[in-house]
């Protein structure tokens, strides 16, 4: 895994969701983001897109007391789900993948096992495919 601050990448950054996952399987970063291991089926070679991450919207966590912006409060509170459904009906669709693509995926995955098993406690187990060093959802556009 490749660290960049708070987002940690797959060590193959070609599965990123920057990288090869969205060009090889007609998904954009979003709908990557917003995968879950119960939406890939490693076994079949597919992938089912249902959600798609959406930035976080703030809320002062301190009541505005700390005079800055909602999403500059040290206290800040995320008021938005991580994900959200795809805007459309045509949106919710099954991809196959190549070969090389699925097995980058099973090497991703046991990354992140790994990762999980140093977690421990710490580790949200929510299912993302993309996620922290302890589980939680990746940013969306980098916020």
């Amino acid at each position: 895994m490749r660290s960049s601050g708070y987002w940690t990448w797959p060590a193959n950054a070609a599965i990123a969701p920057d990288g090869r996952l969205p060009s090889h399987s007609a998904c954009d970063r979003g709908e990557a983001l917003g995968l879950r291991w119960e939406d890939v089926d490693l076994e079949t070679g597919v992938l089912r897109i249902r959600r798609s991450r959406l930035r976080a919207n703030y809320a002062h966590g301190c009541g505005g007391s700390c005079g800055e912006l909602p999403g500059n409060c040290p206290q800040r509170v995320n008021t938005r789900p991580a994900a959200g459904d795809v805007k459309t009906k045509a949106g919710r669709r099954t991809i196959g993948l190549p070969p090389q693509l699925v097995a980058l995926l099973r090497a991703h995955q046991a990354e992140q096992e790994r990762e999980r098993a140093i977690a421990c406690d710490l580790w949200h187990n929510e299912g993302w495919v993309f996620a922290t060093p302890v589980g939680d959802p990746g940013p969306c556009r980098g916020n």
